[in-house]
């Protein structure tokens, strides 16, 4: 077998050294899960009312997050809420890319069917 030569060496090496951050950006999304979860001071989340827990939405402000029929309005019964294996945090359609908290809500919340 011939000895590779110092150039291919070097390209060989410069290739490597990009493709493996690479591969683990992808390793990390292959499932679907982001990596950051929305932030209560995001502009959007302010926007909509989100919050991480639904006993801090101001309920005068945000009548809508009021329990209807005993049933609490949260992010884990919200038709856009994509559950994960990790049941506390999920997606969001709304944040795309961020996790929202299963126990939060935000006035874009709308019932599963």
């Amino acid at each position: 077998m011939k000895t590779p030569s110092r150039r291919q060496f070097l390209r060989n090496l410069g290739a490597a050294a990009t493709a493996v951050p690479m591969l683990t950006i992808f390793e990390a999304n292959a499932d679907g899960v982001s990596s950051a979860r929305l932030n209560e001071d995001d502009a959007a989340a302010k926007a909509l009312g989100y919050r991480h827990s639904v006993a801090d939405v101001d309920v005068t402000r945000y009548p809508r997050s009021k329990p209807v029929n005993g049933v609490q309005p949260n992010c884990a019964n919200c038709v856009l809420f994509q559950a994960r294996a990790e049941k506390e945090w999920g997606g969001c359609t709304i944040f795309p890319g961020k996790d929202v908290n299963a126990a939060g809500w935000c006035s874009a919340w709308a019932a599963k069917p």
